[in-house]
């Protein structure tokens, strides 16, 4: 071979190299991987709910019910930041309530009755597959004046660096062509240019699900998407001075987005931090409430599970467990004596897809051995999606809940996550309407004939080579950043 060939071959490979290494040491921008102060707010417990009685499905819905209760009584600025928008999936239309046309009528009905107030929307280039199809909601709101951003991906730390450092060298230099391509979210819908393609393989996303306005904040597990909306969920309506940081956080994303900075320090100024409002007020009860995101979130749990001891309770409700400091926290807190009990989805239902159960089932095999107790929430189509974790110690109960799934993708600093920390006295209401509903759903005692749950030995996970196999095939995705979850 030629020198010159060697050296322009040894370049074009080094590149890549040289640029996912800069990728993977990079920094967060300013603003995320945030670990609050702790503040004295107003908390209330939001939970949906869906399960079999009587043969029939019943859900019992409360996210998108406080939501808009806060669409309405914003009175100066609205900010949602939402991961899937949309009403796209694989099934025929009109399977799914249309929960993406709900919460875009409540902000187009809050744009017609208060012209005034301002409203941005942050959500994942997800929703328009990277940029090659027009969402109709997102249309809707920005012909009536509300500010729609999605978030710019690139300047944050890369989930599958063997693919990345190729894409950031290489693919993102590619002219952009015509769609020609079927949307994986969507078939029916309009085609999808293969750039959106090589931008999806990044594996990186917006997976925050906030709602804010100057006197109230909901952070949940929940998304506005159609084919999520039967999906169990759980999340926080509050009050009070962690709005502040709420806000200053929104702000980041809003930044890294291209927003004008002015934009959420007006929003900053007008807060009500010490306001109580409407009955969400009365009923909620008073708690130290923590922010964190990204990294913020796995720092959290750990320091949970590590204060969790002999005679403690541990309970977490979780869509994708795999992180492995959060796993092997687990297990050490069930070591030291607590009662440790794991409620986890199947990861078998993706909006009409089958899956394989990855990372559930090699996850739940590895803390069954462990002595955790486990059980399966028993879905059908639909998906347990909250992401909790909760230690009941003697007086106290720390809940932790919002967006961020216990992977390392969601909470290693690479997607941008929002949860909450609450800290309340184990006799308040908040701790009491937690642990009541645990007990239904872990013991399926509702008052009448109804199924949560399942013990985990109803669908175990694979045994012999076809075990090993798969939580080979786990391990691998979870280190590699090679997967969904």
């Amino acid at each position: 071979m030629h020198p010159i060939v060697k050296l322009t071959t040894a370049t074009l490979l080094a590149a890549p190299v040289l640029v996912g290494v800069a990728a993977a040491r990079r920094a967060l921008p300013a603003g995320l991987n945030v670990s609050g102060r702790v503040h004295t707010g107003q908390v209330r417990l939001l939970v949906d709910l869906t399960y079999r009685a009587d043969g029939q499905s019943i859900s019992d819905q409360q996210i998108f019910d406080a939501v808009e209760q806060l669409i309405d009584r914003a009175e100066r600025f609205l900010v949602l930041d939402m991961f899937l928008f949309n009403a796209d999936y694989s099934q025929p239309a009109g399977t799914y309530p249309a929960l993406a046309q709900r919460l875009t009528d409540a902000l187009l009905a809050k744009r017609a009755d208060a012209p005034n107030v301002a409203i941005v929307l942050i959500t994942d280039p997800m929703n328009t597959f990277y940029g090659s199809t027009p969402q109709p909601h997102f249309e809707a709101l920005r012909t009536a004046g509300v500010q729609v951003m999605e978030t710019n991906l690139e300047p944050l730390r890369d989930s599958h660096p063997l693919y990345s450092s190729f894409y950031r060298t290489y693919l993102r230099h590619l002219p952009e062509l015509p769609g020609v391509l079927p949307n994986p979210l969507a078939p029916s819908a309009p085609k999808v240019s293969l750039g959106s393609y090589l931008r999806l393989l990044n594996f990186k996303a917006n997976h925050r699900k906030v709602a804010i306005n100057e006197y109230e904040a909901v952070v949940s597990s929940a998304n506005p998407h159609d084919a999520s909306a039967p999906n169990n969920n759980l999340g926080f309506w509050g009050t009070g001075p962690v709005l502040a940081d709420l806000v200053a956080s929104e702000a980041a994303v809003y930044r890294l987005s291209g927003g004008d900075p002015a934009v959420f320090e007006r929003f900053a100024s007008w807060l009500a931090l010490d306001s109580e409002t409407g009955e969400d007020a009365a009923a909620a009860g008073s708690a130290q409430v923590q922010l964190v995101t990204e990294t913020g979130i796995r720092d959290a749990a750990l320091k949970m599970l590590a204060g969790a001891g002999c005679g403690d309770r541990v309970l977490l409700g979780m869509f994708y467990l795999s992180e492995r400091s959060i796993i092997s926290a687990l297990k050490g807190a069930a070591a030291r004596g607590a009662q440790v009990q794991v409620i986890l989805d199947q990861n078998i239902d993706a909006f009409g897809r089958r899956k394989t159960g990855l990372p559930g089932k090699p996850v739940a095999a590895e803390l069954v051995k462990a002595e955790v107790e486990v059980r399966w929430y028993e879905t059908h189509g639909e998906q347990f999606h909250p992401k909790y974790l909760a230690v009941f110690t003697p007086g106290q109960c720390q809940i932790l809940a919002g967006s961020g799934n216990f992977t390392r993708r969601n909470v290693s600093g690479f997607n941008l996550e929002t949860s909450l920390r609450v800290q309340v006295p184990e006799s308040s209401p908040l701790a009491e309407e937690f642990a009541a509903m645990w007990q239904v759903i872990w013991t399926n005692d509702a008052g009448a004939p109804a199924l949560f749950t399942v013990d985990y030995a109803v669908h175990p996970a694979s045994t012999g080579l076809r075990g090993v196999l798969q939580n080979f095939a786990y391990r691998a995705q979870e280190a590699s950043g090679v997967s969904t979850f």
